[in-house]
């Protein structure tokens, strides 16, 4: 088995996401990818700085990376359905494009780390088991003997939409290939500039990989790969238009809160929690 953090979280998430995934079962309808094509411009344009263009000392103008990305932005427009006309396609092509260039610009400007920064650095550990752990590191930066792991994030809030056991796993593949832990972990921030570290320990690590290990053997065992619907796995999925109880899920949480009748008060659930109101004799 080859073991990737993407493997690992889909089954976390739901063993059907997993399976239909890992089976790359097509996706209808095809979902807007407005916001991935965004992030992974911005990225491939760091991969490219920090693997060469940094070390020939080249300088950019926003002309100048608008002129380096455009074959590369439509290339990723070839590649991937955008619906311009979604109400979560908040700019039209050149606009987005435009944002893209300018968010790469700041950065340059603001927070150019990328001495000694290597980008897209794919490690492998083959186990006793047989099996292989894979993940491909956004960034890693030296410093000496020291080093830091930074995963990048076009993420419009920070802290949303991430997970810290991403860089976790990579710091486990960091561990296993160098045989020390990296000196920091981070989620690096393109829209806001911001490299924002996480604490971690080396329990921490040690912690997940008993964690990949699990998960591992269920997927090994697992002959039924049944769905597990709720909000997390089922908000973002792709497969969301194709699974009738993912679908039911979302559908009940559509409908509101559950309201139930007692003598002297009544029971509000939501997802949020449980709190009660005081409000005397009701029905339901």
């Amino acid at each position: 088995m080859r073991m990737d953090f993407h493997k690992f979280s889909n089954y976390s998430e739901c063993p059907r996401k997993y399976k239909w995934r890992d089976e790359r079962k097509p996706v209808f309808p095809p979902k807007n990818s407005y916001y991935a094509v965004a992030g992974e411009l911005v990225q491939k344009f760091f991969e490219e700085y920090s693997n060469s263009w940094k070390k020939e000392g080249r300088s950019f103008s926003i002309q100048d990376i608008k002129n380096v990305m455009r074959c590369y932005w439509e290339h990723l427009l070839l590649k991937n359905f955008v619906d311009w006309n979604d109400f979560s396609s908040k700019l039209n092509e050149m606009g987005l494009f435009t944002e893209c260039c300018e968010i790469i610009k700041k950065n340059l400007d603001i927070l150019d780390v990328y001495e000694g920064t290597r980008s897209e650095v794919k490690i492998e550990i083959k186990l006793r088991t047989g099996d292989t752990l894979v993940g491909v590191l956004d960034f890693i930066n030296k410093s000496g003997k020291e080093a830091s792991i930074w995963d990048g994030k076009n993420s419009n809030k920070i802290g949303k939409y991430v997970d810290e056991k991403q860089l976790l796993f990579y710091a486990l593949l960091f561990k296993f290939h160098y045989g020390v832990l990296p000196k920091e972990l981070a989620f690096l921030y393109f829209k806001h500039t911001k490299l924002v570290p996480i604490p971690f320990t080396e329990k921490d690590i040690d912690d997940t990989w008993m964690l990949f290990i699990l998960v591992m053997t269920a997927i090994k065992n697992d002959k039924e790969f049944k769905p597990t619907p709720c909000a997390k796995a089922c908000r973002l999925c792709d497969y969301l238009n194709q699974c009738p109880e993912g679908q039911e899920d979302m559908d009940s949480r559509k409908r509101g809160p559950k309201v139930y009748s007692c003598e002297e008060h009544f029971t509000e659930f939501n997802e949020d929690g449980v709190f009660t109101i005081k409000i005397g004799d009701l029905k339901q």
